[in-house]
């Protein structure tokens, strides 16, 4: 028979084991504090600890002698909700709801959280109910005051950048929960307390950095608890207050260590930002005026009410999942600290698709502008920050929320097929990839075909102040007339002044609109766009406009009149034609004494008579004119990319730095100018930032290569080169891509652009530059040439390069560079810098060096730990037997993958024992068998055996298989590991794969492996949430790479270390071997400090006789420990100080202590005074009968 309801089964008995401490819950009950049941002046009755019992009076369920309770308030919830309902007889004392925040649901009577009202089932019912349809939240409870917007928005707290790891379940169910309020409630308080939330939860403790990881998670979950407890109000007073900001600048310590820690985060650019920082503007009345004249006041605009306007479309999960992932992951926070890391961590926490749901509700309330109007200010609204202008005065940059410019996002998704049909040809700024390109294209085509007009002119046209002065009347009404969709949105945003937040102080937007936002282009391109249809159907040869930057060509009359036309529309849009920043540009053989003519005077002079006209002049940021000022052009912008290559320089860690070069500083910096401009012109100039690029890598990674290996780095990574792309090589592939990708285009834009571009002298000039990097039968015509895209022009001549290298290479050499070239030889130069993918700077040195083939040593030499020889390049540290790397690398590779199939869910399993059973009564060998470093339960729906082995493509018994393809090597010694003792047939006989995972010494691994690691990747993605990288952090591909190629450097660098340690007692070759056959007793080819130690107790009487043995006369000897001690003493004064010859024991042994150091220590130092002249050296290292007892 059923129990009746509210009475405590079986499987809520205390188990056998000894219950908790009082006040303390039981392990398998979540949620819910395990406190005393009762609340304020509830009798309760005596319970055993850890139980609670019905707080309704004579419910037999409160009688600890008839009942066994129950383990939590979770649980004891069901139960009281029985007596709210009625099911149950008594009533639930206030007293005991109040003390727990909970109170009765106004529809379904069950309990509900205070902050609620209503519980999630009855909320369809309760918005059916309430006047409007919309259900209302409680009002605030007593003494819990919320901030109001305008504090939330001067507030400024900082907030973490990423959510720890371990808080981000609680934080991205805390946010699901406020932003399904504000999609229910739509109220001043919901979205006040989804404002505050960030600056509250997600601030940044007093004390951070890497050793207060574990400490910042709980302080972040601890906030979260609060939070939900209902410590708002407590919360936002206690949070951090913002550090004041210096007014003097960062140092340049504090510039690299900051543009560090981003490069670390991925944020190259905010990266190479931080390095140039010359601080912002100060905090002043006279900055705030400044900005206060850039932002003037002005009427509200006029228009329809809300509910006239046409109903947005409704915007789907999928479209905002696409609009967030289009952010970059250095998007700043507006002014509540939202950052768009904060919900795409989220996404990973197993809560994904709820919270989606959510975001998607609140995008769709605000693409529809029925948000709470009170909250228009703030959302709308932004954070102020002013950068000083070269040339005086302040640039403002306004940041707004991540919730803007998502809705945003979304909703130009929606027009932009739209946008780019309605605006094009005219207006080149919106919906128009690259429109750029295409109009400095044709401008310069328009400019040669009229080298001999006499009557020809160009006007730039550039607008005072345009976004910030544009009449939002114009804007609102031809959002509404041309893209209805947007027209409620735009008409939340800008239809009342919103407020920018500048340091304390705080500024209205009344006029124009925000730059920030992701349809400003948009909305301020269709206030002008009338004008500009109206250029367009003039008599003038060409007329385009890239948002406020506008361009006039044709005959003079015809171009005055637009002008005059432009000033009188342009009044009527609240824009300003600022005609002594605008330019005159004569064209062909139009003599100078023709202006000003029907021209504005004001353009064509300054004040004091002095001709303003010009015939070379810039376009959209690229030049058009001669080729001397095209070549001085881009002069100056090489020598403004000069300081940020110099502080790249400057930098300690080169994986950062290389990492910031080649995706910030070089290549890139010139890529606009190698596209729109003709590189015959300007090779001079790219020649001298291939140099700096050059000269910028020597400086942070010691190396100075020759120019055969500089051109290797110059090579893409895929070539197994660097990415250091030249300017020089790579311009003409730049240029005729771009010239021939946009012909089309340029077309549209005019059409007497010529369709055949054989007879251009600019493009015959660059294919005739391109072919002559090639080899005579890899040559491209033009045409072919200018039907490619860039990266498949930079192929040909990457690919040019690579078997030029690989033909003249050695067989050796070549082994190598094709293990290199390949995915996984190439991820140590992608990896994030950070946590395992995080390199030593000697490590990442010593990579590229070996990548590169720079030599460590001008010969070779004896190996310090093994019977062979070191070669010059340190290839055989890679593969030597002795020393112990062996072993630890293949450890920590297995190690690697076990965590990563853990994350996997595949139970993975180390080494494990009798996995292969006894074929017969004397088989005694198979039991003791372990193929499976690493043993799947199932993968690909079997017992999987792991096998991981390390091998190198120089091995000479695989050279020649290494010689035909990367990871040849690999798979040649995958294929032994399954013949060995015929492993592979044994294992198939019991029922398992076995698999051999086998990776070069560079990190490349056999095609088979790789595809096994790419799954394993895939695999823990999915799991965690199958948004963006696994965990937001590097491939499991990437990790091995890194992992393999620093057990490579440390072998590399200790025996180089070894062998310089040797040289300073001028020990050389065999003296060297002969020495640790010595020390070594064990012949476990390394030096503990037993070993060390028993050798100097016996005195260096060995080491006398060593030295005597292969030196002629005793002078000589002296030479040589003179020699020693010079090598000891590193500052050369005469005297070893304890930290210079704790740098030998190092050298000799890292594993000494400073235990170590003071016992030696004390046998060298004879006089007690803390350091070693050379006496006390002389004795030491020559007295046969040992160190002095004291």
């Amino acid at each position: 028979m059923a129990p009746s309801p509210g009475t405590p089964v079986g499987g809520e008995r205390p188990s056998r084991r000894a219950a908790p401490a009082a006040g303390g819950g039981v392990p398998m009950e979540v949620d819910g504090p395990p406190s005393a049941a009762g609340g304020p002046d509830v009798a309760m009755p005596a319970a055993g600890p850890g139980r609670l019992f019905c707080p309704v009076s004579g419910c037999p369920c409160g009688d600890a002698a008839r009942c066994a309770g129950w383990t939590s308030e979770t649980t004891l919830r069901r139960h009281v909700d029985l007596h709210l309902t009625g099911h149950l007889a008594g009533d639930v004392p206030a007293a005991w709801l109040q003390a727990r925040h909970r109170t009765r649901c106004s529809v379904g009577g069950t309990g509900v959280a205070t902050r609620f009202g209503v519980h999630p089932t009855c909320r369809p019912e309760a918005r059916a109910a309430a006047p409007g349809g919309e259900a209302r939240a409680p009002a605030l409870p007593a003494g819990e005051a919320l901030p109001s917007f305008e504090a939330i928005q001067a507030g400024q707290t900082p907030t973490l950048r990423h959510v720890p790891h371990s808080a981000r379940p609680a934080w991205a169910q805390l946010l699901t929960r406020s932003l399904a309020a504000v999609a229910t409630y739509n109220d001043e308080r919901s979205w006040a307390e989804l404002l505050m939330l960030p600056q509250t939860v997600l601030c940044a403790p007093a004390r951070g950095g890497r050793r207060h990881q574990k400490a910042l998670a709980a302080f972040t979950l601890e906030r979260i608890q609060r939070w939900q407890e209902g410590e708002r109000a407590a919360l936002w007073a206690a949070r951090p207050k913002p550090r004041k900001r210096s007014q003097t600048g960062p140092s340049q310590e504090e510039r690299q260590e900051f543009a560090t820690s981003l490069a670390r985060e991925g944020f190259d650019k905010k990266a190479c930002a931080a390095l140039l920082s010359q601080g912002l503007c100060p905090t002043t009345p006279e900055t705030v005026s400044a900005l206060q004249a850039l932002h003037p006041v002005g009427p509200n605009p006029s228009g329809p009410a809300m509910a006239d306007l046409p109903v947005a479309p409704t915007l789907d999960v999928e479209l905002v999942v696409r609009a967030l992932r289009s952010f970059p992951v250095d998007t700043a926070p507006g002014p509540s600290g939202l950052r768009v890391q904060h919900l795409r961590e989220c996404l990973q926490s197993g809560v994904g698709d709820g919270l989606l749901d959510q975001l998607t509700a609140v995008v769709n309330l605000l693409a529809q502008g029925r948000a709470c109007p009170a909250v228009m200010p703030l959302l709308a609204g932004a954070g102020l920050i002013a950068l000083p202008k070269p040339s005086g005065g302040v640039r403002p940059i306004a940041i707004g929320e991540i919730l803007r410019r998502l809705t945003g996002k979304c909703l130009m998704q929606v027009v932009r097929a739209e946008a780019r049909d309605y605006f094009w040809p005219a207006q080149l700024g919106v919906a128009v990839p690259a429109g750029a390109e295409a109009a400095v294209h044709t401008v310069r085509a328009w400019l040669a075909r009229h080298t001999a007009a006499v009557n020809k002119v160009i006007v730039k046209l550039d607008f005072r102040n345009a976004f910030n002065l544009v009449n939002r009347d114009a804007v609102l009404q031809e959002a509404r007339l041309r893209f209805p969709a947007l027209a409620r949105w735009a008409t939340w945003c800008y239809g009342e002044p919103s407020r920018l937040q500048y340091g304390p102080a705080t500024l209205q937007s009344c006029v124009g609109v925000q730059q920030g936002d992701p349809l400003g282009p948009l909305l301020f391109a269709a206030a002008v766009h009338r004008l500009a249809l109206d250029l367009k159907a003039g008599p003038l040869d060409l007329s385009m406009f890239y948002l406020d930057d506008g361009l006039l060509a044709g005959d003079i009359g015809p171009v005055a009149n637009a002008l005059h036309h432009i000033q009188q529309r342009a009044a009527e849009l609240g824009l300003h034609l600022n005609l002594q920043k605008s330019e005159v540009v004569a064209v062909g053989a139009i003599p100078d004494g023709t202006f000003p003519g029907p021209l504005p005077a004001a353009l064509c002079a300054t004040p004091d008579g002095a001709s303003r006209v010009v015939r070379d002049f810039e376009f959209l940021g690229a030049p058009v004119g001669s080729d001397a000022f095209l070549d001085g052009h881009t002069s100056r912008r090489v020598e403004s990319a000069t300081a940020l290559l110099d502080a790249l320089g400057a930098l300690a860690d080169p994986q950062v730095a290389l990492r910031l070069l080649r995706s910030s500083a070089g290549f890139c910096r010139m890529a606009y100018s190698m596209r729109c401009s003709p590189p015959t012109a300007q090779q001079t100039a790219f020649a001298g930032l291939d140099s700096l690029v050059h000269r910028c890598f020597s400086s942070f990674t010691g190396l100075h290569l020759t120019d055969e290996q500089w051109q290797q780095a110059t090579r893409g990574l895929r070539h197994a080169g660097l990415g250091l792309r030249s300017v020089h090589s790579h311009a003409p592939a730049a240029f005729l891509a771009s010239l021939g990708g946009f012909a089309h285009k340029c077309q549209e834009l005019d059409p007497n652009y010529p369709t055949d571009l054989g007879t251009s002298p600019e493009a015959c000039g660059a294919v005739a530059a391109f072919n002559a990097q090639l080899p005579q039968a890899a040559h491209v015509t033009l045409s072919a040439a200018l039907g490619k895209r860039q990266a498949d022009l930079s192929h040909l001549l990457d690919a040019a390069g690579w078997e030029a290298q690989l033909a003249s290479s050695s067989a050796m050499a070549k082994a190598g560079l094709l293990s290199e070239a390949e995915p996984g030889g190439r991820a140590f130069l992608t990896a994030l810098p950070a946590g395992r993918t995080r390199m030593e700077p000697a490590h990442f040195v010593s990579e590229v060096r070996a990548r590169l083939g720079v030599p460590h040593a001008s010969h070779d030499a004896w190996c310090p730990r093994c019977d062979a020889v070191l070669d010059r390049h340190s290839v055989h540290a890679s593969m030597c037997v002795a020393g112990g790397e062996r072993n630890q690398r293949h450890n920590s590779l297995r190690d690697l993958v076990h965590g990563w199939a853990e994350k996997a869910g595949l139970q993975p399993e180390r080494e494990r024992a009798g996995l292969l059973l006894p074929q017969s009564p004397d088989d005694a060998s198979s039991a003791r068998r372990r193929p499976a470093d690493l043993y799947l339960p199932s993968f690909h729906g079997r017992p999987t055996a792991f096998d991981f082995a390390v091998t190198a493509p120089q091995r000479l018994d695989v050279l020649v298989e290494a010689g035909r393809g990367g990871g040849s090597a690999a798979s040649a010694y995958a294929d032994v590991k399954r013949r060995h003792l015929d492993t592979a047939k044994v294992c198939e006989q019991h029922g398992v794969a076995f698999v051999p995972l086998v990776v070069e010494t560079s990190g490349a691994w056999a095609p088979e492996a790789s595809k096994i690691l790419h799954q394993l990747s895939r695999a823990v993605t999915l799991r965690h949430g199958g948004f963006g990288p696994p965990l937001g952090g590097p491939t499991l591909l990437e990790e091995a790479s890194v992992l393999v190629r620093c057990w490579r450097a440390r072998a590399t660098l200790r025996r180089r270390a070894e062998l310089e340690a040797m040289a300073s007692l001028g020990l050389e070759g065999k003296e060297v071997e002969n020495l640790f056959r010595r020390f070594d007793p064990d012949k476990s080819g390394f030096l503990d400090k037993e070993e060390f130690f028993a050798y100097a107790a016996k005195g260096t009487s060995d080491l006398h006789a060593l030295l005597k043995r292969g030196l002629a006369a005793a002078d000589e000897n002296e030479d040589t420990i003179l020699k020693a001690f010079e090598a000891w003493d590193v500052n050369q004064d005469g005297r070893i100080c304890k930290d210079e010859l704790e740098r030998v024991l190092v050298m000799l042994n890292p594993a000494f202590t400073k235990k170590d150091l003071t016992k030696l220590m004390k046998a060298m130092d004879e006089n007690e005074d803390g350091e070693i002249d050379y006496e006390e050296f002389t004795t030491w290292i020559c007295n046969s009968h040992g160190p002095r007892k004291k």
